[in-house]
């Protein structure tokens, strides 16, 4: 794919991201220039993985007296850590491809990786939250 096309693909459909005040705390609305846009996307994927870590040590910690959660959890976890990494390789791995795209690369990859974060700790916050009434099949 030329450059043209990818670049005219990624403005398409990240430029919208860049607004948005991800987690209330992304200064990538504000940012005026790639390297601020790279430095936005890099903090927001480092606060994304730091309550992502938050949440993992509470479910730790609640569930503490069921070894055998835990222990599955924590092999669940580094399963996920491990796809997350090689997803995020498979998508940026040739630096050919951050050629191509030009300045924009790493601050989409650091995008990339924030949504995946973000996700994972949706996923793990439903595992501390309280169980709605009419939940039949939810852990806890």
């Amino acid at each position: 794919m030329n450059w043209i096309l990818r670049l005219f693909i990624l403005v398409v459909f990240a430029a919208p991201l860049c607004g948005q005040e991800q987690n209330g705390g992304s200064c990538l609305g504000k940012a005026t220039t790639q390297a601020e846009m790279d430095a936005c996307a890099s903090q927001d994927f480092h606060n994304a993985d730091a309550e992502m870590n938050r949440v993992y040590q509470q479910i730790l910690k609640k569930y503490a007296a069921r070894p055998t959660f835990v222990r599955r959890l924590k092999l669940a976890q580094e399963a996920w850590i491990k796809f997350r990494d090689a997803h995020m390789n498979a998508l940026y791995y040739d630096p050919e491809d951050a050629e191509d795209s030009g300045s924009v690369y790493p601050m989409c990859k650091e995008m990339e990786a924030t949504r995946l974060t973000t996700e994972r700790t949706e996923a793990l916050k439903r595992i501390l939250g309280p169980q709605q009434e009419g939940e039949v099949c939810r852990f806890g």
